[in-house]
């Protein structure tokens, strides 16, 4: 027997979201039971270059300890992917004897990697090089 009254759809909202929607005749509106992504988390490139996502937070963005917003006026308005600049000049070109003061790498913990990344497993690092 067919029922006519269930009605259900698929829709792509205006932000990007895959959302499967369904009316509920009594309430006389929409429900949401699944959509994707979830989060804005979830969208590769969010925070852009250098930035990291965390939708617990507001704004949902931020910059890695040592970069700032490309561009201050966009993060303003909420539009994060143009990402991050380093705030600094890098030191770990230039000859100094002070070690401590050399750029190096902070452990950020508790990350999701995108779901296509590649990375090397490296045991002991002696001389680094970090390009642009």
């Amino acid at each position: 027997m067919f029922n006519n009254s269930y009605i259900r759809n698929m829709i792509i909202s205006s932000v990007g979201s895959l959302m499967i929607r369904d009316w509920d005749d009594e309430k006389k509106k929409w429900s949401t039971p699944w959509k994707a992504p979830s989060s804005p988390c979830d969208l590769y490139g969010a925070c852009g270059h250098y930035g990291f996502c965390n939708r617990n937070k507001s704004p949902i963005c931020r910059c890695l300890k040592g970069f700032v917003p490309k561009s201050s006026d966009e993060w303003r308005k909420g539009n994060w992917t143009g990402g991050c600049l380093w705030r600094i000049e890098l030191l770990c070109d230039k000859n100094i004897s002070d070690r401590r003061k050399n750029s190096g790498f902070w452990k950020l913990g508790r990350t999701k990697l995108p779901d296509l990344n590649e990375y090397l497993r490296i045991r002991r690092l002696r001389n680094v090089e970090l390009g642009a």
